[in-house]
Parts: C-alpha cells; sequence; structure tokens
C-alpha cells in the first residue's frame, strides 16, 4: 500500500521523533539497567563485606567461646603446676631437712661410738703396755737369778780346778796324748788300707796289660832293686 507524498514528511518527523523517544526510553533504561546493576554490585559487596564481617564476628565468637574454656583450664593447670611445684619443692626441702638431721645424729651417734671405741683401744693399750711391763720385769728377775746361779757355777768349777792336784793333771794330760795316739793310729790305718787297696788296683791293672814273661821280669827287677 502506497502512501501520499506529502505523508512521509509528517510521517518522517514522527518517526524520528518516536526513534528519537524510543532511543531516549532505551538510553533511559540502560542508565537504570545500569543504575541497577551498580546498585546490585554495590549491595553485593556490602552484602559480602556485611556477611564477612558476621562470619567474622561468628568466628571469633566461636574462638572466644572455644578457646576461653582451654585458657581457664590453662590457667588451672599452670596454677596446679606452680602449686605441685611448690608442694615438690616444699617436700624436697623438708626430706632434705630429715635427711640431714639423720645425717648428723647418725654421724654423731657414730662419733660417740668411735669415741667410746678410741677409749676402749687406748685402755686395752695401757693394760696391755702394762702386761709387757710386767713379764718384761719377771723376765729380767729371772736373767739376774741365772746370771747369779752362773757366777756361781763358775766359782764353784774355779774352786774344784784350784782343788785338783798336780797327779790329776797329769793324769789328764796323758789321757789326752792317749786319745790323740789313738787317732793317728786309726788315721795310719786307715792310710795303710787305703794304700794296700791302691796295690791291688795296680796288681791287676799290670796282670791285665802284661804278659807273664813280663810280668815275672818286672819281679825279678824289682827283687834286685830291693
Amino acid at each position: 500500500m502506497q502512501l501520499p507524498a506529502q505523508e512521509p514528511s509528517s510521517n518522517g518527523l514522527v518517526y524520528n521523533a518516536t526513534k528519537e523517544m524510543i532511543q531516549e526510553g532505551q538510553l533511559a533504561v540502560l542508565n537504570t539497567i545500569s543504575r541497577q546493576q551498580n546498585l546490585f554490585f554495590i549491595k553485593t559487596i556490602f552484602g559480602m563485606v556485611v556477611f564477612v564481617l558476621v562470619f567474622l564476628a561468628a568466628l571469633g565468637f566461636l574462638v572466644y567461646y572455644f578457646f576461653r574454656p582451654i585458657e581457664s583450664v590453662e590457667k588451672n593447670l599452670s596454677n596446679e603446676l606452680d602449686t605441685y611445684k611448690k608442694d615438690i619443692s616444699q617436700r624436697f626441702t623438708e626430706q632434705s631437712k630429715n635427711l640431714q638431721e639423720n645425717y648428723h645424729s647418725h654421724f654423731q651417734k657414730l662419733y660417740d661410738q668411735g669415741q667410746e671405741g678410741y677409749k676402749e683401744l687406748l685402755s686395752f693399750l695401757l693394760k696391755l703396755q702394762k702386761d709387757y711391763e710386767q713379764k718384761i720385769l719377771v723376765k729380767q728377775k729371772e736373767e739376774l737369778l741365772l746370771q747369779q746361779r752362773s757366777e756361781k757355777q763358775q766359782e764353784k768349777i774355779q774352786e774344784l780346778n784350784q782343788s785338783l792336784s798336780k797327779a790329776e793333771w797329769k793324769i789328764l794330760e796323758l789321757e789326752a796324748q792317749n786319745k790323740e795316739l789313738l787317732s793317728k793310729e786309726s788315721l795310719w790305718k786307715k792310710e795303710k788300707e787305703s794304700y794296700q787297696k791302691e796295690v791291688e788296683y795296680l796288681k791287676k791293672q799290670l796282670q791285665e796289660r802284661l804278659t807273664k814273661e813280663e810280668l815275672e821280669s818286672l819281679k825279678r827287677d824289682l827283687e834286685d832293686g830291693g
């Protein structure tokens, strides 16, 4: 369907106006959408920030809620540990004091016992010394008595020697000479027997080594020499 020639101009104006209006509307819509998008973006960011803050707050609350008992437990444990340390230190001090007292008392007891033992040892040594001195005195007296007896016997021997006569001395001298002669005779007999044994041994050696003729000749020579 074709329009009249005059209508295009008016319609064109209307079209252009409409187009402009549409474009303006589109721009307005786009601007509105853009603002809404920006607002949504801002709201989203704000919401995320709020969510993060709420989450952090909740997390902090949870941490505080869960870790506060742990902190109190740690404090209790620390207090109990301090109390235990003090108790142990006090017990150690008391035990050390008791051990020191026991050691001193035991050492004092041993020292007293040692003093008593030392006194007993001294008394025993003194008694032993007295016994030895007494025994030494007894031995000295015995030695003195023996010496006196020996001197008396020597005096008696001298008296007996002086009382012997010259004949008795001569008899004693002859007996001594007789003993000497008997000893010499016994010695001479031993030498004679030894000499005879040597002669017999030599004879046997000669008989074994020499013939009868040589032996007869040796005998004749000995007889001629004799």
